[in-house]
């Protein structure tokens, strides 16, 4: 018994149908062209400027949202007229910040061998105005050397900006009478003498006070006092700024 044959589906016989006998398709059956389609070059510009404006956007969101830079600061606590070496400093990176003006990594190297014009915490950033290349007494001031012995200055350490009372002991003890002539000053650098024994303080004073403390500092008849910034006395001596000349000058010194 032969199964029965199975018809195939409408769509295949149709195109049995529209065969010849050669197995070529009709004349009449042949397939449709595809439309055409129309370029528009106005379309094709406007697309490639809108995908470089999105690109350009991309880049300025992300740097601006995730760029930083690399800035100097420092790698310990830094006191006023300190000589700035290579081991202070260190890199960070912070976002850029128009508000701070902190100097770049790139001019690290040129911070080398200069001086500390403010104390500086470990961390903070170098600025330019916290540097300078040497340290210069502001206008109505001068700098002043002592060499001070065991005996003529305080035992523990002496801080850049401490208010001091310079305090001349005249070598002879025939020459004490009365109160001694005394000139207030602020420490400007402490350094120690090769031998270890005499400690080299430098001393901002009023520029009359100078040369007579500079005398008596040459004949090794000056001691110092450290005097506190908030004693209430009212004497203590100003800090030196760039308007200090324009203040009244400290009494002369008394005898």
């Amino acid at each position: 018994m032969t199964a029965p044959t199975a018809e195939p589906p409408p769509a295949e016989q149709a195109t049995r149908r529209n065969r010849n006998g050669d197995g070529n398709t009709a004349e009449g059956a042949a397939a449709p062209e595809p439309p055409k389609l129309r370029r528009r070059p106005m379309l094709i510009a406007v697309s490639v400027l809108l995908t470089a404006l999105g690109a350009l956007l991309g880049a300025f969101l992300l740097s601006t949202l995730s760029g930083t830079d690399d800035y100097v600061a420092v790698r310990a606590d830094i006191e006023r007229g300190d000589v700035i070496k290579e081991t202070d400093l260190v890199r960070t990176q912070l976002r850029r910040d128009n508000s701070i003006s902190p100097l770049s990594w790139d001019e690290q190297r040129s911070l080398i061998g200069m001086y500390a014009n403010v104390d500086m915490a470990k961390g903070s950033l170098v600025t330019r105005e916290s540097v300078s290349a040497e340290i210069a007494p502001a206008d109505g001031w001068s700098i002043v050397g002592l060499a001070l012995t065991p005996g003529q200055g305080v035992t523990g350490d002496l801080r850049v900006g401490q208010p001091i009372e310079a305090v001349v002991v005249p070598a002879s003890a025939e020459a004490i009478t009365g109160r001694p002539t005394t000139y207030e000053g602020i420490v400007s650098s402490v350094d120690m003498s090769d031998d270890g024994q005499t400690k080299l303080v430098d001393v901002q004073v009023r520029t009359d006070d100078a040369s007579p403390l500079a005398a008596a500092a040459a004949r090794q008849e000056v001691a110092i006092v450290v005097k506190s910034k908030g004693n209430g006395s009212g004497d203590t001596a100003a800090e030196p700024s760039d308007s200090t000349s324009d203040t009244t000058p400290s009494a002369s010194p008394t005898s």
